[in-house]
């Protein structure tokens, strides 16, 4: 048998109280006026006994055992025999209703809860009626009222429960459909970074190699006399040999998960700075402005890479005295400026132009929801801007 045993926690709480207080009210009430005879005490208490076991059996595993056995609306009937029997002997026993109504609409399926729930409130009026069937004019209203409440008790009860399951299935459904998405992102990323790779070793490495190679073809191709021509392509082939020995540690180092490595993001940038001044000999400013804090792993290294490939930049290209790297802190955003006084780049690059360094920037920081821009004038210098949305702290 199909049961809809999927009650709101609320629910299934209150009518665990409420079957509490039944017991506690009915217990008390017999105690406080005991059955004529000891048998019929004997009895009552035997009855109130199975009573208590049967609902905690229906409590503990009715959700696995009521669906699961051909004969478990067999095993409901003992709990409605047991209260018909007590009935008889003593009126106490109708406080078991808050028991037995809850029990047959959130245990049985609409097919057999709405009978159920009839036949329980036959059971009510017969004893009350001295197990005799006659009515009144009265009584029949009565009667007839109560079936139609029944009825209508089920349906609510039945609605409730078909309303949670469906918002179950929906936030099943909905955290299946975040885990998809999650992982096509993670896919996307692990296929982007892999073609980032790709066109950058081609770029960079790879051409490299195939410079040292036709430097050091071309000094094997001279005659013993050429002294001068063959120290000079020696020259080169160590040169080249040593731009991608850098480039391939810029790498190593981009490939980092974590550049900070604990530090917060202002100190580490202002060591990144002071290590590319002293090795380029171009002064080097650091200004953090805002209130400065934790931005999260994927928008810090950004903005990291970011400084690294304008400072690259400046090295390569700008012949420059002074860089000032500026991070500003805002509402809801973070702005990385870096700024210096070198030739400047006619014409400035637009989104996704310029060298392959700065095409794979503008895409990770607009995978992040920001934007690269640079500004530049000739004989003027160069600003790269990287603005980063944040999430806004109260």
């Amino acid at each position: 048998m199909k049961t809809p045993y999927d009650l709101p926690r609320g629910w299934t709480a209150g009518w665990r109280i409420l079957a509490a207080a039944a017991f506690f009210v009915a217990g008390t009430s017999v105690l406080l006026s005991a059955p004529p005879s000891w048998t019929h005490s004997l009895r009552f208490w035997v009855l109130f006994a199975v009573l208590m076991v049967w609902y905690v059996l229906i409590q503990r595993w009715g959700r696995a055992v009521i669906p699961a056995l051909p004969w478990s609306y067999g095993f409901y009937l003992i709990g409605v025999v047991t209260w018909a029997a007590m009935l008889s002997l003593h009126p106490a026993a109708y406080a078991f209703s808050a028991v037995m109504f809850p029990v047959t609409y959130s245990l049985l399926s609409i097919r057999y809860s709405i009978p159920s729930g009839v036949a329980l409130s036959a059971i009510m009026f017969l004893s009350g009626n001295g197990w005799k069937l006659k009515a009144s004019p009265g009584d029949a209203l009565a009667i007839l009222l109560a079936v139609a409440s029944s009825v209508m008790l089920s349906l609510f009860i039945h609605g409730i429960i078909r309303q949670s399951r469906e918002r179950k299935r929906f936030i099943e459904e909905l955290e299946s459909t975040r885990a998809d998405l999650a992982s096509a992102e993670r896919n996307a990323g692990i296929m982007l970074e892999r073609q980032r790779l790709a066109q950058r070793i081609h770029d960079s490495v790879a051409q490299g190699f195939v410079g040292i190679v036709t430097h050091l073809e071309a000094a094997e191709s001279l005659p013993g006399a050429a002294a001068s021509g063959l120290t000079g392509h020696i020259t080169q082939a160590k040169a080249l040999a040593r731009e991608s020995l850098e480039e391939a540690r810029r790498w190593v180092w981009d490939l980092r998960p974590d550049l900070r490595d604990g530090a917060p993001l202002p100190v580490v940038l202002e060591r990144q700075l002071a290590a590319w001044s002293v090795k380029t000999g171009v002064s080097g400013k650091h200004v953090v402005t805002g209130n400065a804090r934790e931005l999260g792993p994927n928008r810090e290294t950004a903005l990291l890479h970011a400084a690294q490939e304008a400072l690259n930049n400046v090295k390569a290209h700008a012949r420059a005295s002074r860089v000032i790297v500026t991070l500003s802190y805002m509402d809801d955003e973070v702005a990385l400026d870096v700024k210096d006084d070198g030739t400047g780049i006619v014409p400035v690059p637009t989104s996704g132009t310029g060298g392959f360094g700065l095409k794979a920037l503008d895409e990770r920081v607009r995978g992040l929801g920001g934007r690269l821009t640079m500004e530049s004038h000739a004989g003027e210098g160069t600003t790269l801007t990287v603005n980063l949305p944040v999430e806004a702290r109260p």
